[in-house]
């Protein structure tokens, strides 16, 4: 299991191709980026999610879980 801290000011961002680095919430949230996104997801903000992210979610999905 992870520890997390829930008063922590900043996240560790861990992108795919680079260094990790700490990232502070408030700009994270504030870029409006994946992030952004699914901690809209978590705090049921579903109304506030862009069409395309949503569009992209559904693609996903079936890509992963053909009919």
């Amino acid at each position: 299991m992870t520890a997390v801290d829930t008063d922590a000011e900043t996240v560790t961002v861990r992108p795919r191709d680079g260094e990790p680095f700490d990232q502070p919430y408030d700009d994270l949230l504030a870029a409006d980026g994946l992030y952004a996104h699914l901690w809209q997801i978590q705090a049921g903000l579903l109304d506030d999610l862009p069409p395309e992210f949503i569009e992209r979610a559904v693609a996903r999905t079936a890509r992963v879980n053909p009919s």
